[in-house]
């Protein structure tokens, strides 16, 4: 079971990687809010029949109906502007930027919301995360950091992890399939007001409609499925451990689909950022017992 699992999850982060450079060729022809309709509606869709399959309640506790609003409203403004900021530069640049820094930010979120502390071991690694974002957003001057692809998905990685922070909160007593189905519903009722009647265009253009169909129901409900069960049958460790192949892949995919050459501060800066997020989140001593005589 264990090495199945370990094969989905690799099979599960390649369609996460795959959303980016498809999500950019849909946003060069259709309108963001169509495609984020278009996605969340049929991953409500895909995930209501799972949910009765494992016999999951639709039912949350009460107390939790904020913090659900708050998760479907910041996962919604970040596809809103992620779909957006897509056109303004390469898919596999913004895919690291955004996978990469946003666990960073729910790290400093944590410590400023929750109170959380911080080991030695952490700020270590959210040191290694700000030197990772110095050479993603590639620094060199005040105008670099004010450029709007840089500003968009510096605010991308913000929603993510806002959308993680609340997710999080709610897992403790919510399933996770059912926080992803309210959060996509929720948030495809939010886009209907403005969609016009040429965007739906999108569902009669065949290649359109198999890349929305691919982000949809094999990026987000077929990966975050195997996703959230690969916790339950390997560990929240080793499991999320694999999230960290998904900048990668953004970056392969998107050279392969986009012909996008990443620049040398991406790469470095994505190692750095790879590297803060193992710190914070996976370190284990155990995995440099190799290095001991």
């Amino acid at each position: 079971m264990q090495n199945v699992f370990t094969l989905l999850l690799f099979v599960a982060m390649v369609f996460w990687g795959l959303s980016w450079p498809l999500s950019k060729i849909l946003s060069a022809t259709h309108s963001a809010y169509i495609i984020a309709f278009g996605r969340f509606g049929l991953v409500a869709l895909c995930l209501l029949p799972l949910l009765f399959y494992f016999k999951i309640s639709l039912k949350i506790p009460k107390k939790n109906i904020p913090i659900m609003i708050i998760n479907a409203i910041s996962n919604a403004s970040y596809s809103l502007v992620f779909f957006y900021a897509l056109k303004l530069g390469n898919a596999g640049s913004a895919g690291v930027i955004t996978t990469t820094l946003s666990p960073i930010i729910a790290t400093f979120l944590a410590v400023i919301i929750f109170g959380n502390k911080l080991s030695k071991r952490e700020i270590f690694g959210l040191l290694l995360g700000l030197m990772g974002g110095f050479f993603l957003l590639n620094l060199v001057s005040l105008q670099s950091l004010l450029n709007p692809f840089n500003l968009f998905f510096i605010f991308c990685a913000f929603l993510w992890a806002c959308v993680s922070l609340s997710a999080r909160k709610l897992s403790s007593n919510t399933n996770p399939l059912l926080i992803n189905f309210y959060s996509s519903f929720i948030s495809a009722l939010m886009f209907i007001p403005f969609i016009k009647l040429g965007d739906l265009e999108i569902f009669r253009q065949v290649d359109s409609l198999c890349f929305l169909l691919i982000i949809a129901i094999l990026s987000t409900v077929f990966g975050t499925t195997i996703y959230y069960k690969g916790i339950e049958v390997l560990g929240i460790i080793k499991s999320g451990a694999f999230t960290l192949l998904v900048p990668f892949f953004a970056l392969i995919l998107s050279y392969f689909i986009l012909d996008e050459i990443p620049s040398f501060s991406t790469i470095f800066g994505g190692i750095l950022a790879i590297s803060a997020i193992y710190f914070i989140s996976f370190y284990n001593k155990k995995h440099f017992a190799f290095f001991k005589i």
